[in-house]
């Protein structure tokens, strides 16, 4: 894994300040535009288990990033359902169990969050990267694709997922509100490099 080159590939790219504010600006309004940002994402994957030239996808291929916003949103609510409804329910027992005081309690319902934000992570980027190789909506879907990368790459997933989570907090805390979904953006982008580094295939092949 080259963190380094996570960190600074996009700076390599003589249009970065626009691509970032631009994504940014997507950011800024995630609530209504988030399949831009994904759709967005999933071209960073293509072009890093691809190796192009140019990393960050240009935003003028409009088109192509919302068709891939539309199905990567889809993927991501799926598993998003999938996975907070194993947490709820982890949550609701544990917050009925009458074996428990309540700091188990607290200590068991916080474990299940913390387990369901890392299994979210990495679940989420292995289905979008399995779309990604294939523009097949079903290898999202693929179980056995899945055990597959978690087998080839479980110790590096883990690493990225933990690197990542860390580097969108404290990015969200550098941009002190007003430039948080830039920098927060900046450090989505780092994290997709990292995602698509995990499985990108030997230079060779």
């Amino acid at each position: 894994m080259d963190y380094h080159k996570a960190l600074s590939f996009t700076f390599d790219d003589k249009d970065w300040p626009k691509k970032i504010a631009i994504g940014g600006f997507f950011n800024f309004l995630n609530v209504f535009f988030c399949f831009f940002i994904v759709g967005y994402y999933m071209g960073l994957l293509r072009n890093v288990q691809r190796r192009a030239e140019v990393l960050l996808p240009d935003w003028s291929d409009m088109g192509k990033i919302i068709v891939d916003g539309v199905v990567g949103s889809i993927i991501l609510l799926l598993y998003t359902l999938l996975i907070g409804g194993l947490c709820a329910l982890a949550i609701i027992y544990f917050a009925t169990e009458s074996g428990l005081d309540d700091a188990g309690m607290v200590i068991s319902i916080v474990m299940v969050s913390i387990l369901t934000v890392v299994g979210l992570t990495v679940l989420g980027n292995l289905a979008l990267l399995q779309f990604t190789f294939s523009d097949d909506f079903r290898d999202a879907f693929s179980l056995t694709k899945m055990l597959q990368m978690g087998r080839a790459h479980g110790s590096d997933l883990i690493g990225v997922t933990v690197f990542s989570l860390i580097l969108n907090g404290l990015m969200f805390v550098v941009g002190l509100g007003l430039l948080s979904p830039f920098t927060s953006f900046w450090a989505f982008v780092v994290q997709g490099h990292l995602f698509a580094q995990c499985v990108q295939p030997p230079s060779d092949q």
